[in-house]
């Protein structure tokens, strides 16, 4: 395993054409209700406690180009290493780092036949000791 680490799955990104309709079929199917939370245009959707990853909805008109599947998104230490990765042995980087205030940045990455994935990157906290 590289000094990189293997990443862990923090979010599905779902990429939707009708958000009110999306939030509503959510809801009524798997009783995810959307949250409080606001990241971009991005609908957060609440998920059981024990889930270890979120679940966004993304309206089609987002100015991140819109996909007809889930995008994963995997948290590493050294996202931007990552997305160099990618390029290097044969994917590309679709965008990035964007950053999200007060939480962190993000990527997005293709492997050689274009699935994507996204990257994400913790802000790190430093003490005020």
């Amino acid at each position: 395993m590289s000094s990189l680490g293997t990443g862990k799955l923090v979010q599905i990104e779902i990429h939707v054409s009708d958000l009110a309709a999306s939030l509503a079929f959510y809801e009524k199917v798997f009783g995810w209700k959307k949250s409080p939370a606001e990241i971009h245009r991005y609908a957060v959707l609440e998920v059981p406690k024990d889930c270890t990853y979120g679940i966004s909805l993304v309206p089609s008109s987002s100015s991140i180009s819109s996909s007809s599947s889930p995008i994963l998104y995997f948290s590493f230490e050294d996202a931007a290493e990552i997305a160099n990765l990618a390029e290097k042995h044969g994917g590309s980087k679709r965008f990035g780092p964007a950053n999200l205030p007060s939480y962190g940045k993000i990527w997005q990455i293709t492997d050689p036949d274009g699935h994507r994935f996204g990257l994400f990157e913790k802000d790190s906290v430093k003490s005020l000791n």
